[in-house]
């Protein structure tokens, strides 16, 4: 569907897809200043998609999706461009997920656009970018019973990016984590690979593992940062975890700093405090009292 229209008319479209079957949406939207081609693959997806174009060079687009209802897996992928004469901005998202769900928004008023993207899921691989003239960032995601959330934030100039992963059940499941965040600017670049494995080894009368980590990125025309830390508390199972960096320089650091993953035992039994609660050890997990880390770069 491509739409353009005079300016003194106001156009306000919506679009509703259950998509059971494979299902490809195309769109170009046009409003003086502003030009926006947005595409979008879905299976087992319920999608919702409204435009508005008005007088004043405005044009506002927003659409959101999630699992459809009865099915226990879904997937999307998500790409648009905006073109305007401030500059253009990609973007992309794809998620395959058993738990899923995203919003977007585009918009350009009057005519300076501006893309936000949130997205959730659960066990599931995700892949999320941006791209506008002074930066790039691109994420990536392997997650197996845990839950993570982000959303990123883009305009022609500056772009931010924040995400926050957990793993916070009393569910005996073993459960895994593969991140990775890519960051450029100005010709320089910054690699950021984090992995966490649970895995019960024995049957044990402990609390079970906990843990969760934080992502994010911010950037403008003088330079981007890209932050990543991770902190964990054993309970119940064996972890093996890491994080680990290279940029263009050729640094890599390494949490562990010595380069060794860490390889942490489960805490052994009657070790945990009498009626300390899953809510006790988030807390604790926040005041330092885990194996914990972080890489942090500046381009």
């Amino acid at each position: 569907m491509k739409i353009s229209l005079p300016i003194s008319i106001i156009a306000i479209l919506f679009l509703i897809a259950t998509a059971s079957a494979d299902v490809h949406i195309s769109n170009k939207y046009y409003s003086e200043g502003t030009t926006v081609n947005n595409n979008v693959f879905l299976h087992d997806v319920d999608y919702i998609n409204s435009v508005r174009i008005m007088p004043g060079n405005i044009l506002t687009m927003a659409g959101e999706g999630s699992n459809s209802t009865g099915c226990n897996d879904g997937s999307f992928y998500d790409n648009s461009r905006t073109d305007s004469c401030f500059g253009n901005i990609l973007s992309n998202l794809a998620i395959s997920a058993q738990k899923l769900s995203y919003a977007k928004s585009i918009s350009g008023s009057p005519g300076y656009p501006e893309v936000s993207y949130g997205y959730a899921l659960g066990t599931g691989i995700e892949t999320a970018g941006f791209s506008n003239k002074v930066m790039m960032a691109q994420e990536s995601l392997l997650s197996y019973h845990n839950n993570y959330s982000a959303n990123y934030d883009v305009k022609p100039d500056s772009a931010t990016l924040t995400g926050y992963g957990s793993r916070f059940s009393f569910e005996d499941k073993n459960s895994s984590f593969l991140y990775n965040i890519n960051v450029a600017h100005g010709g320089k670049w910054a690699d950021t690979q984090a992995y966490l494995i649970a895995t019960k080894k024995k049957e044990s009368n402990v609390t079970p593992v906990i843990y969760d980590w934080n992502v994010s990125v911010n950037g403008d025309e003088s330079h981007a940062k890209s932050h990543f830390d991770m902190a964990f508390i054993a309970g119940d199972r064996t972890v093996d975890a890491m994080i680990r960096g290279l940029d263009s320089n050729g640094l890599e650091p390494t949490v562990p700093v010595n380069g060794v993953p860490w390889h942490v035992d489960p805490i052994p039994d009657g070790s945990a405090p009498v009626g300390q609660t899953l809510h006790d050890l988030i807390i604790l997990l926040h005041q330092g009292i885990s194996n914990s880390g972080y890489i942090d770069w500046t381009l």
